[in-house]
């Protein structure tokens, strides 16, 4: 289920967010994973979040790319819920521009990585002519493009056990990733 909630240049509204959260909130999707994030902390989508993991929604989040400087997680990937994470390169290397933690309160994030550099993904015709591959395909990094490989990593598990909660799905992604 495809949920936009940002204008085609990536910027958006805090009210379209909660819309998107509201309305993914209400599917029979089990897992939530946002490729977005901002660097001010706002309560009520950290509360939306919450809400979203208390009803069984495992949720993955970007952690952003405002790295390498420590305590650049922002939110909702700052959420203590929700599974953040991290950019690597093809040698698992922690790619710069990865945001990273602690959190204000001590917190470590991000809770895992996964590949996030040069990813080739498809493209929607006429966007990003400068990462374009072909008419069909480009090329990123980000911690967007490491977000999805966690979440269909989690569908994955949650299709071989239905009742994996949120938080015993976020425990395995942590103690069974590389160190």
């Amino acid at each position: 289920i495809g949920v936009k909630v940002l204008r085609k240049d990536g910027s958006g509204e805090e009210s379209d967010i909660l819309a998107g959260l509201e309305y993914a909130a209400q599917t029979n999707a089990s897992v939530i994973s946002m490729s977005l994030g901002s660097d001010q902390h706002s309560q009520a989508i950290c509360d939306a979040v919450s809400q979203c993991v208390a009803n069984g929604k495992v949720f993955v989040v970007a952690a952003g790319n405002s790295g390498p400087k420590g305590g650049s997680i922002g939110c909702p990937s700052d959420n203590p819920d929700v599974i953040t994470v991290g950019a690597v390169d093809g040698n698992d290397k922690v790619c710069s521009f990865s945001s990273r933690g602690p959190l204000k309160d001590g917190a470590q994030k991000p809770d895992v990585t996964a590949p996030g550099f040069k990813i080739v993904s498809c493209r929607a015709a006429g966007i990003m002519n400068n990462r374009a591959i072909d008419q069909y395909y480009l090329a990123m990094s980000g911690t967007s493009m490491a977000c999805p490989m966690v979440s269909g990593t989690v569908a994955l598990m949650l299709q071989k056990n239905p009742r994996l909660t949120p938080q015993k799905a976020k425990e395995i992604v942590e103690k069974t990733a590389k160190p």
